[in-house]
């Protein structure tokens, strides 16, 4: 048999393979348990995890890395790692039955998952928090008025789940357990349609990086049947999604399309850090999103812990090595080019007066309780400045007072 392995793959360290292999068992763990039907823990993910690390460690007589270690042992001594999970590390998830017919399942967050023929798991659309009703209501296509909301709670979520409330972040039975939703009629025609455009996203954009393909692909009015779908309907959903796909690929061309990027709060929970640690990190991050929205928040969170493990980012999110930082971003997401540093100018005026097009602002000033402050975002010139905050932030005084330019370098 032939087996093909990734590029990334053949450039990484065994230690750092221990660790892939280490970070998937305790995953795997968790799936196998939730495609059994089980109840999933911590613990058991933990110890699976800390296992395959130690296996791979003794075999290969790797020197190990003792933080790591440390890291897992504290995780199994948390009290909290031997109750069941309800939901805070699972998703919806949405299950394509033999028939064409789709189940959804309510683990207790907004994300909707699916899993794809290769295996893993595909996000549908981007869950960034807030109404979960809002969230499946947007993957379906539909009108966000407070009527169409109240819909898909009665019908949807409480009529066809049969659900009796939604309680502690679940909408559960009379019993107290998540429900599993048979989609039927029009629900199961918008969400069926919803999963033939996430598939076809994953096929031809983020893994062929072909916008125009999947464009062309949509435009078919019989392209929900390549997946054994039969409803008039699920098509003609599919096709009122073309028409966003397209926007999008508009604007992304233009420059224009940002709500893909991800926010500095999103990144420093996906690679660990603490609370406003990483604006300046996230600055070079939301570039390589504008030139490649394939980038996910597993790669980018793989990278910045890399980053900092090569001690390019401290462990309070500050970048020690800015352009090794960037060139590392550059690798990790498989660019073609990778970002540099350029010239630091006091102001806006003398920026504008170079021949650089984008930058680094960083702000600083003071809190409104009077304790000092800094803050970094994107500046492009001729587009909206985009701060990597989810939020607008307090100040009680500020100033912008350095632009550091930017650009692009061939590798």
């Amino acid at each position: 048999d032939n087996i093909t392995v990734n590029e990334v793959l053949k450039s990484l360290k065994m230690e750092d393979i221990a660790k892939l292999a280490a970070v998937l068992s305790h995953e795997n763990t968790h799936r196998l348990d939730f495609k059994a039907g089980r109840d999933t823990y911590e613990a058991a993910a933990h110890y699976n995890g800390m296992n395959t690390y130690n296996d791979l460690k003794n075999a290969f007589d790797l020197k190990g890395d003792s933080t790591f270690s440390m890291q897992m042992i504290s995780a199994l001594k948390e009290p909290g790692s031997y109750l069941a999970n309800a939901g805070s590390a699972d998703f919806w998830k949405l299950v394509e039955n033999d028939d064409g017919s789709t189940t959804l399942i309510d683990d207790g967050r907004g994300g909707v998952f699916y899993d794809g023929e290769d295996g893993e798991e595909h996000e549908m659309g981007h869950y960034t928090g807030g109404s979960r009703t809002e969230h499946l209501q947007k993957i379906m296509g539909m009108n966000l008025s407070p009527e169409e909301k109240s819909r898909l709670t009665a019908e949807m979520l409480v009529g066809l789940g049969s659900a009796e409330t939604f309680k502690g972040g679940s909408f559960v039975d009379t019993d107290g357990n998540p429900i599993s939703i048979d989609l039927t009629g029009e629900w199961s025609d918008r969400m069926g349609a919803a999963l033939d455009y996430n598939r076809m996203f994953v096929d031809t954009w983020r893994n062929d990086g072909n916008m125009d393909s999947m464009i062309d692909r949509l435009s078919l009015m019989n392209v929900a049947e390549q997946y054994g779908a039969n409803s008039s309907n699920r098509e003609k959903y599919l096709m009122d999604m073309t028409a966003k796909a397209t926007d999008f690929s508009n604007r992304f061309e233009e420059g224009l399309a940002t709500e893909h990027l991800f926010s500095q709060t999103e990144i420093e929970n996906s690679a660990g850090f603490g609370k406003d640690a990483l604006c300046y990190a996230t600055v070079p991050v939301n570039l390589y999103q504008l030139n490649d929205p394939s980038i996910s928040l597993d790669m980018i969170g793989g990278a910045l812990n890399k980053a900092n493990n090569n001690e390019f980012i401290l462990n309070d999110g500050w970048v020690r090595e800015y352009d090794k930082y960037m060139k590392l971003l550059g690798n990790e997401f498989n660019s073609s080019q990778y970002l540099t540093a350029g010239s630091d100018f006091d102001n806006l005026n003398d920026y504008l007066a170079s021949d650089y097009s984008m930058a680094d602002i960083r702000y600083t000033g003071t809190r409104p309780n009077g304790s000092s402050r800094e803050h970094h975002k994107l500046y492009r010139n001729d587009f909206t400045i985009i701060d990597p905050s989810p939020s607008p932030l307090e100040w009680g005084s500020r100033t912008d007072d350095r632009y550091r330019s930017l650009y692009w370098m061939n590798y």
